[in-house]
């Protein structure tokens, strides 16, 4: 229970902080619609918008919609009919087993032939999207200090994924697999008890465009939050455009970073968009890691 015990603690002291003292952070206001929050947000104004679970994905593809598929909010759909499950046990530690890409092209799950260059890479750099400024060394750097400061946090500096694995896919050993199941339930337990607090931050997404539609790619903290909210049915939630790259439009695809750096093609990076509006997550799931 040293997940919760600390999640609990974390949500008491920023409550009592925000009644002592009007510096410490308060959320923006909601406005109803993500359009209306991305001009505002383009015009330096903080908001939160009503983000629609049906369209919130990760990078690989997998969805958190009630029709998608995430390992995240699966497991916690095996903890609500089961709350003796353990990870050894569980949906979580089938999917690192079973789901272990050799480099980034496997590891963009749906995408078939994958991105010539990306199947070169090793499986970290699916976060190398063709919008992104980044080099691989800066992305690897970048996921240095990230993941060594959420470990931190969370009570567990000793983890280090170059030797434990990343939470995204396999393999993993044993103690991240476990912390990421213990952190996951944890705070399935906070919001089921609790509800959404909305002191402790916002979920960030960034708002990709095209063919006309939209969806919302998790960015700027908050994976875990999302799975528990998925899991305990809710259809919307309060988000922000936190990360600075906060909106993706592939009309522009041809001037993104890594198409005119070589590491991706104009067309597939317009491919990729395509995997992101239409992998189907469940079917996925059924055929690979269910089986």
């Amino acid at each position: 229970m040293y997940f919760l015990e600390r999640a609990l603690k974390k949500l008491s002291k920023k409550v009592k902080s925000k009644k002592t003292d009007k510096k410490k952070y308060l959320p923006p206001d909601i406005v109803e619609g993500p359009l209306e929050a991305l001009v505002l947000r383009q015009a330096g104004k903080s908001v939160a918008f009503r983000c629609r679970m049906e369209y919130c994905i990760d990078e690989s593809g997998l969805g958190f919609s009630p029709v998608g598929w995430h390992p995240f909010v699966a497991v916690l759909a095996e903890y609500e009919t089961n709350n003796k499950l353990v990870y050894k046990d569980s949906i979580l530690e089938k999917f690192y087993k079973k789901w272990q890409p050799n480099n980034a092209g496997e590891a963009l799950i749906g995408m078939d032939p994958p991105p010539k260059k990306m199947a070169e890479l090793p499986p970290y750099a699916l976060f190398l999207s063709p919008w992104k400024p980044v080099t691989l060394d800066e992305l690897k750097a970048r996921i240095d200090q990230w993941t060594s400061e959420d470990n931190l946090e969370h009570g567990h500096p000793e983890l280090d994924w170059k030797k434990n694995g990343l939470k995204f896919f396999g393999p993993v050993n044993d103690d991240l697999g476990e912390f990421e199941f213990q952190r996951l339930i944890d705070i399935y337990e906070v919001l089921r008890k609790r509800g959404y607090d909305r002191d402790c931050g916002d979920i960030g997404v960034v708002l990709l465009r095209h063919r006309n539609e939209y969806r919302f790619l998790v960015a700027g903290g908050g994976r875990h939050r999302i799975a528990a909210l998925a899991a305990l049915g809710y259809k919307e939630f309060p988000a922000q455009y936190i990360v600075p790259q906060f909106v993706v439009d592939s009309r522009d695809a041809e001037h993104w970073p890594q198409v005119r750096a070589g590491m991706w093609s104009a067309k597939e990076a317009t491919a990729y968009m395509d995997y992101l509006f239409d992998f189907d997550s469940g079917s996925w799931f059924d055929k690979f890691i269910s089986s």
